[in-house]
């Protein structure tokens, strides 16, 4: 999800390395070892446009994979501030994972396998 080296901007010959940073609000950073420049490590992920911690969206998106539905627990739980953020990131990652499936479709059952889908499942986009 995240990269551990990226190509410098002043010049691509030179690499950047992963390390960690007191000043970076994630604690990490992408440091340049010969012109010394700096980058987030969000740079060039879907976390870049996003104000929250990094870990209160890893907590979001583990409670989204365990199916937990309870926005007021996912809060408390990833100590965020609005249940919209929580909505937000939880339809993120659907949306994620859909286009993933859309781009790599996969065959479900097969002979003599039968596949139940319940209906309640599916919502309008």
């Amino acid at each position: 999800m995240c990269n551990t080296t990226e190509k410098c901007d002043e010049n691509n010959n030179h690499v950047w390395y992963f390390g960690k940073s007191s000043r970076a609000p994630d604690g990490y950073i992408f440091r340049c070892r010969r012109c010394r420049g700096t980058k987030s490590i969000r740079v060039g992920t879907f976390f870049e446009q996003s104000h929250l911690p990094l870990s209160a969206i890893f907590e979001i998106m583990y409670y989204w994979s365990r199916e937990e539905d309870s926005i007021k627990q996912i809060m408390h739980e990833a100590e965020v501030g609005s249940n919209t953020t929580v909505v937000d990131w939880k339809n993120f990652c659907r949306d994620i994972c859909a286009e993933y499936f859309l781009r790599n479709p996969a065959q479900i059952g097969g002979p003599g396998h039968i596949v139940e889908i319940d209906e309640s499942c599916f919502g309008k986009r």
